[in-house]
């Protein structure tokens, strides 16, 4: 396991990972540094997206988690990715990896039809495993 857990597997400290990890009730839990987490907890609430501080008890992992509510929340989908678009942009110098699962986008040169698609795909299977729960 790398020190930023199992799901992440750069070591690069100029790599700044953001992933994007099964969440409960609608959400998605998405993980990065600890050194962004007031950053993008401002920018969830500026999204007006409903987020809150999760835990992981893991031996070794030292990513940030923020539970994001984001399935039957309209707008809430293109609010992540606005999210991600801006701390991007703000952190211009630094080489950010968004990841889902085993898919896997270089922020430098990604586009946002990219982000979008991996946040909808994500969505979709968010949903499915949401709904086999029932």
């Amino acid at each position: 396991m790398t020190a930023h857990g199992e799901d992440w597997s750069s070591t690069d400290p100029e790599v700044v990972p953001l992933l994007i990890t099964p969440g409960f009730d609608g959400g998605f839990n998405l993980r990065f540094p600890e050194e962004y987490a007031d950053e993008i907890k401002a920018l969830l609430d500026d999204q007006g997206l409903s987020h809150s501080t999760a835990a992981d008890f893991s031996d070794g992992v030292d990513l940030a988690i923020e539970a994001v509510k984001v399935l039957g929340v309209p707008g809430a989908l293109a609010g992540l990715a606005a999210v991600i678009r801006i701390v991007v942009h703000r952190h211009d110098g630094k080489k950010f990896v968004l990841k889902r699962g085993d898919e896997e986008i270089q922020a430098t040169g990604y586009s946002d039809k990219q982000v979008k698609d991996l946040i909808d795909e994500a969505a979709r299977k968010q949903a499915e495993l949401d709904g086999d729960q029932l």
